[in-house]
């Protein structure tokens, strides 16, 4: 069911829990979704056109971003784990896709 546009939220901050989706593989060529939850913030479009200067820029954006980091409902994020997430290709791609649905608002599917 849709609500009504409010247009006074437009340039406005929005944050928002969102879950990452990171596909672990397991034995037998398959993988399991392991997942864990995230409060991104919305970047003004420019800051966010930084994606566009390759990976080290998309990592800044995620940084940028990424306002907490849930194990469980307790927020663990400190910077150390972030760029240990972030050094991991596979957490690096969860939250890139987390990211991009957060962004457009599309709804996260398993």
């Amino acid at each position: 069911m849709a609500t009504k546009f409010k247009f006074e939220s437009l340039g406005q901050p929005f944050e928002a829990d969102w879950p990452v989706l990171v596909p672990t593989p397991v034995d037998g060529g398959k993988t399991v979704d392991e997942e864990f939850m995230v409060r991104w913030r919305r970047l003004p479009a420019d800051q966010a056109q930084v994606i566009e200067a390759g990976p080290d820029g998309a990592r800044e954006v995620i940084r940028q971003s990424l306002v907490k980091v849930y194990d469980d409902e307790k927020d663990v994020m400190t910077p150390e784990l972030v760029e240990q997430l972030l050094g991991e290709t596979r957490v690096r791609l969860a939250f890139f896709r987390s990211l991009n649905s957060f962004a457009m608002g599309a709804a996260v599917k398993n």
